[in-house]
Parts: C-alpha cells; sequence; structure tokens
C-alpha cells in the first residue's frame, strides 16, 4: 500500500472520528437534559412518584448505552486503518481492579460477586491500555449479565511475554450463536421476548479490541456450566507493530 493511500485513509478516519463525534454529542446532549430533570424531580418532589422518577432515569441511561455502544462499533472499524497513538506502560493488574470497581453497582444488582485471583508474578505492560481496557470491559459486563445471580471470577497471569485474563461466569454457557460470537448483533436469544437486554455488540468489540493489540480472545462453555473467555495480549507492543491487523 503506497504512502499516499494510507495518508489518505488516514484522512478519511480522521473525518468520520469528528462526525462520529458529533453525532454522539448530538444524541446524548437530550439524554443528559432528561436525566437532569428527573433528579430536580426526586429531589423536589421527595418520595412522592419516586418509581416513575426511577423509571425515567433508568430508561436514559439505557438510551445512553445504546448510543455508546453504536458509537463505539463506528469507532472500531475506523480503528482498523488507524495507528494506535497511545502506547504507555500500564499496569494491566490495575485496569481489572478499575472495572471491577466500575461494574460494581451494575453486578450488586444483579447479585453477582467478583472473585479476583492473580496467578504467578505481576508485570507492567506496555501497550495500548485504552485498548486493553475496551477488550477486557465487555467481557465483564457480559459476565455480569449472564452470571446474575452468581459468581464471575477473573484471573488474571502476566509473564514476560503476554498478559493473560480469564473470566469465568456461573452462567447457562454458549447457545446456539457459538459460531458467530464476534458478529455484531449476535445474541443467545433473539425477539422482544429475549431473556436479556442489550444490541448484542459486546463481544464484537472485546475481540476488534484484543485484535487491535495483536491480542486473541477466545469463548468455551464450561463442562461444569457457565462460560470461560480468554484474553490474551502480547506485554509488550513496539511501535512497529503498532498498526492494527
Amino acid at each position: 500500500m503506497s504512502h499516499q493511500v494510507k495518508s489518505d485513509e488516514q484522512d478519511e478516519a480522521t473525518q468520520e472520528s469528528h462526525r462520529l463525534a458529533v453525532l454522539s454529542h448530538e444524541l446524548k446532549t437530550p439524554l443528559a437534559i432528561i436525566s437532569g430533570y428527573a433528579e430536580v424531580l426526586q429531589e423536589e418532589l421527595g418520595t412522592r412518584h419516586e418509581e416513575l422518577i426511577a423509571l425515567i432515569r433508568e430508561a436514559s441511561e439505557r438510551l445512553g448505552q445504546v448510543v455508546d455502544a453504536l458509537v463505539s462499533l463506528e469507532a472500531s472499524d475506523l480503528q482498523k486503518v488507524a495507528k494506535i497513538s497511545h502506547l504507555t506502560e500500564f499496569s494491566p493488574l490495575d485496569i481489572v481492579r478499575t472495572i471491577l470497581s466500575e461494574t460494581y453497582q451494575r453486578a450488586r444488582a444483579a447479585r453477582v460477586t467478583f472473585s479476583l485471583t492473580l496467578d504467578g508474578m505481576h508485570w507492567s505492560a506496555y501497550s495500548c491500555s485504552e485498548s486493553f481496557k475496551g477488550a477486557l470491559k465487555p467481557l465483564i459486563e457480559n459476565a455480569i449479565k449472564f452470571a446474575g445471580p452468581g459468581l464471575v471470577e477473573v484471573a488474571i497471569n502476566t509473564d514476560e511475554k503476554a498478559v493473560s485474563v480469564r473470566i469465568m461466569d456461573s452462567g447457562p454457557g454458549l447457545g446456539s450463536s457459538a459460531d458467530n460470537l464476534f458478529e455484531p448483533f449476535v445474541q443467545g436469544s433473539t425477539g422482544l421476548n429475549r431473556q436479556h437486554e442489550g444490541l448484542g455488540l459486546g463481544l464484537t468489540l472485546a475481540h476488534r479490541s484484543a485484535e487491535r493489540i495483536h491480542g486473541s480472545l477466545e469463548i468455551e462453555t464450561r463442562p461444569t456450566g457457565g462460560t470461560v473467555a480468554h484474553l490474551q495480549v502480547p506485554r509488550l507492543l513496539n511501535s512497529s507493530s503498532s498498526l492494527a491487523a
């Protein structure tokens, strides 16, 4: 591929990124206003209409998550031609802990308990921390969604060459969608009466983020029940390999 073609692709990706930012802003600003007024109503009305206000806030948050997921999906397409611009040293264990903290309330509401295990020594990594978190967080969110009520176990192992994270849940395991798990909008159940909410984008985004930093993602059902997600990425990513595949 010539330098000019690469430059044109980068320019196009930059323009599209700006368009996505505008789209996200235009969609999320009204949602922020709705959420803000819901908080004001809750303060003014107290316990009166508390259930109705809670429904308004829950619906706006859910729609915000849909917007985030769709924008992330489009952004992941752009990243296929974009160079990773932020290679930094970071602690994979700290990122795991941050994600568990960020998802704690969701896990608590679903009556899910976390278990975190550090196997072997703890090494820092030099890679794109944003992509590492982008690969890991949807896996933990999925585990919470399907495990509840139950247990989500996270085991992290870092050696000289790779960072490996296993997320195990106590849910029902993989269904008929096992063959196309990483395709967008794929879910274990379909239709308006499906058991779990969501667009079916979590594994797609996790897989694309893992590939972006030259990692791999495998999903399988445990013989004893539940699902295991295994994320493995190189511990050190140098500048010469920092283009998405």
